[in-house]
């Protein structure tokens, strides 16, 4: 482009972040005015203080860009991730070692059949349909496997592998860890990227993402005194633990603990997120009121016995959550339709939900993304508790069997109860009907419901249409938005809660790039999102890819871009990618989901 032509572009853009970026050259990083930025080792940051403020850039060698590259290239030979060493019990007194095996005995034991008995009878009795829930999760979603890989996700390995140990102490038999596993000295253990852990006030272990609760007891023992140590101090409470390379999380929500062992370069603001996840899963099994009454009554219970069978779909949930921006960004993902189409079957789902009594939601699901949603006026759906339900959904092949009916909390939605979920895929295909309502005899009445509305999909046609649209609209390119300079990209509309993005095209076709690329986005969201300095805009530049992040009041982008553009253009071809998405915005997203009454 020419000096003319550059002049014009100039008189002619009115938008402040432009007016900063003119006064930024590419590659420049000379007079550096930003604040702290000694916080960036190999990374000059910039600012200003005038009306310009908003624009905040980033110019830096390739060796930042490539840190990120290289910390997600060889997931498998990532060093220590927790640094808690055992106590040798062979190095012991008598007295100690007494001391620990009763420890082991007295976190292990489960509580009796009497206690069980007990529970069961006064949650009937207040009304919470404790044995259903269970029930239904255990016959729908648990699938029993043998394994014996101690790395392995908790839920791949039967609890069996443990011998039980007689306790001299008592006529009961208990769960006593092998002494000669010690999962703090396993290399591969160790080694995982980012570990979750679940425990309860007492200090007994519910979950672990990776090896045996029961092999864990001295860790998560540790894990709790920390944690009581702190909290037990006045004005005081235990965030996190730093190391050079290793951060430690504590999420607690009494009764229960969670704690992330990461070495995955998160913020705690996105460890935090996780943990969120992770307690939301337990209360939609349980609800929040049992699970204070239970541990109010028992401290030391074993909530395992309760969340047996759920192990999978938490592992799914964590997975997805790895595998998902979406997650960081607290917004769902919106099956792309053409409008016309979205609207017709809007319509049509909101038929068959408006004259049935106790209906609060429903929504029609297709891999993962929603297709479209109707609601009880007044009532709303938050992204997490979206998250929770499709999670739940596509984790379990036996769902699309038969149709299904599963009580499950919503944490966000009311975290004191149950909702009631009508769970039947539509006619073999992808799509899933699913209903959700406060009665629990609503099954029959929502059968025969789903049994309308399938109807009417088929003789309509708009099955069909559907189906056609997904495997033309739901994948398109970011060569679709003709914007050259652009690599990929992932928008957030903040109004709607929802996010859209293209599929991963080149150069990003190894599963080390795909890594690296959803790494470049915590990365750019780490940095817009920091507690101390707020920033509208950041780029970062290298020779192999140019990063940029923009949060404004309305929406939020990430993109990668072509390493060899302008600063100066970089925003040009963001601009475009907006106006684009603002044109393409209905069949993007959900703007305007139906209601009934």
């Amino acid at each position: 482009m020419n000096a003319p032509a550059q002049q014009n572009m100039h008189d002619t853009f009115e938008s402040t972040v432009l007016e900063a970026v003119e006064c930024l050259q590419p590659g420049s990083s000379e007079n550096p005015i930003f604040e702290n930025a000694q916080d960036f080792s190999d990374t000059s940051v910039s600012s200003t203080s005038n009306p310009r403020q908003n624009f905040t850039r980033l110019s830096s060698t390739s060796s930042l860009i490539n840190e990120i590259r290289a910390s997600t290239a060889e997931l498998e030979v990532v060093e220590v991730a927790a640094r808690t060493e055992r106590l040798s019990v062979g190095d012991t007194s008598e007295v100690i070692k007494e001391t620990i095996r009763k420890m082991h005995v007295h976190r292990s034991r489960a509580p009796s059949p009497e206690i069980a008995e007990v529970l069961e009878e006064n949650f009937v009795e207040s009304g919470q349909p404790v044995g259903p829930h269970l029930t239904c999760t255990s016959n729908y979603l648990s699938q029993e496997q043998a394994f014996t890989d101690i790395n392995a996700p908790r839920s791949s390995r039967s609890r069996s592998e443990t011998p039980p140990v007689e306790d001299t102490e008592g006529d009961q038999t208990s769960l006593i860890p092998d002494e000669s596993i010690d999962y703090t000295q396993d290399p591969t253990w160790r080694s995982q990227k980012r570990h979750l852990f679940i425990l309860s006030d007492s200090g007994k272990a519910i979950y672990s993402r990776h090896g045996e609760e029961d092999r864990l007891v001295t860790l998560c023992g540790v894990m709790q005194a920390l944690v009581s140590v702190i909290n037990d101090t006045p004005n005081n409470h235990l965030w996190n633990i730093r190391t050079a390379d290793t951060i430690i999380s504590f999420l607690v929500r009494s009764p229960l603990i969670l704690v992330t062992v990461a070495k995955t370069d998160e913020s705690d603001k996105q460890l935090l997120t996780y943990l969120n996840y992770a307690y939301d899963f337990v209360l939609s099994v349980l609800t929040l009121p049992q699970l204070q009454k239970i541990f109010s009554k028992y401290q030391n219970f074993d909530l395992r016995r309760m969340l047996s069978g759920t192990e999978k779909i938490l592992d799914s949930l964590i997975d997805w959550f790895d595998e998902d921006f979406g997650f960081l960004l607290g917004a769902v993902r919106c099956l792309p339709l053409p409008v016309t189409l979205r609207d017709n079957v809007s319509s049509l789902l909101t038929h068959t939900c408006q004259k049935t009594p106790g209906l609060v939601f429903g929504l029609l699901i297709a891999k993962k993304q929603l297709v479209c949603v109707s609601r009880l006026k007044n009532y709303i759906l938050h992204p997490s508790d979206i998250r929770l339900l499709i999670n739940l959904i596509s984790s379990s092949d036996s769902l699309k069997t038969a149709e299904s009916w599963i009580p499950v909390c919503l944490p966000k939605f009311d975290s004191g109860g149950f909702l009631y979920v009508y769970i039947s895929y539509v006619s073999d295909s992808p799509l899933c009907l699913v209903y959700l309502g406060v009665d629990p005899n609503l099954f029959h009445a929502l059968a025969k419901n789903g049994a309308h509305f399938v109807s009417k999909m088929v003789s309509s046609g708009y099955l069909g249409s559907v189906l056609t649209a997904m495997s033309s609209t739901s994948n398109y390119t970011v060569s679709q938005t003709n914007v050259f300079e652009l690599r990929h990209f992932v928008y957030k509309s903040a109004s709607a809660a929802q996010l859209s993005s293209p599929v991963v095209g080149p150069p990003y076709h190894s599963v080390e790039q795909r890594v690296a690329l959803r790494s470049f986005y915590r990365f750019l969201h780490r940095k817009m999102h920091t507690s101390t300095r707020a920033t509208k805009i950041i780029v970062v530049t290298s020779s192999t890819e140019m990063l940029l992040g923009w949060v404004t009041a309305n929406f939020e982008v990430y993109a990668v871009l072509e390493p060899w553009i302008s600063k100066h253009q970089a925003v040009l071809a963001i601009e475009k990618l907006i106006r684009w998405i603002k044109k393409e915005e209905h069949q993007l997203f959900i703007l305007n989901s139906t209601t009934f009454s």
